[in-house]
């Protein structure tokens, strides 16, 4: 009985942590944008600019989902080997560095736009929110 009740619980405990597991600590683009809006007090026309670039960078990743998966599947392929085919491996990742590249122009002409429109104190509260994201995700040089 005692058994049954410790494979009970530790069941139970498992399950609660794939369930858990499961889910995604990242926020969605609309809560993002829905943040963004609330604590930089964006007036209509930045809102619409805001949800311009939300919904430019939705279009860009999902266009290149097919192309990431595939990325995916082949470097899963090269890592089965026992030696890395390093010149298919540099491909890959040149195809992705071409594959951004290609859209930076685009994301931050629409990045600049919205960042415009702000007044100088929303554009500080967002360059201090940047820079705290950054440091947290070790994204700054220290």
């Amino acid at each position: 009985m005692i058994k049954k009740r410790a494979f009970l619980k530790v069941g139970a405990i498992a399950l609660a942590a794939a369930l858990t597991a499961c889910g995604t600590h990242y926020p969605s683009a609309e809560q993002v944008v829905d943040r963004i809006g609330h604590n930089l007090d964006l007036n209509d026309a930045q809102k619409t600019k805001l949800e311009t670039l939300k919904e430019k960078l939705i279009a860009l990743r999902e266009s290149a989902k097919p192309q990431r998966e595939a990325a995916k599947l082949e470097i899963a392929e090269l890592l089965t080997h026992p030696t890395l085919d390093r010149g298919r491996a540099e491909q890959l990742v040149l195809a992705h560095l071409h594959s951004t590249e290609s859209n930076v122009s685009q994301v931050i002409a629409l990045f600049g736009d919205f960042y415009d429109q702000l007044t100088p104190a929303q554009q500080k509260s967002l360059r201090e929110r940047i820079v705290a994201h950054m440091d947290h995700n070790h994204l700054t040089a220290n």
